[in-house]
């Protein structure tokens, strides 16, 4: 994960790196879970549905746990 940041007051857009192809998304009324994403280069299970934005793909994030 890289750089998580707040939209909207209450939603969180990550930017989320699997092997080497990066991948947007937004997690829905979860902007209070940011302080869990401070650290850089963090590792997540995600629970997303794939969206068509135009020309690329979004996830529309559902829920994250992080791994230890």
């Amino acid at each position: 994960i890289q750089e998580p940041k707040i939209i909207g007051k209450q939603h969180l857009k990550l930017y989320l790196e699997q092997e080497e192809r990066m991948l947007e998304g937004i997690a829905i009324g979860q902007a209070h879970r940011l302080p869990e994403l401070q650290k850089k280069n963090q590792k997540l299970i995600v629970a997303f549905t794939p969206q068509v934005n135009g020309s690329s793909i979004q996830l529309l994030i559902r829920d994250f746990q992080l791994l230890a």
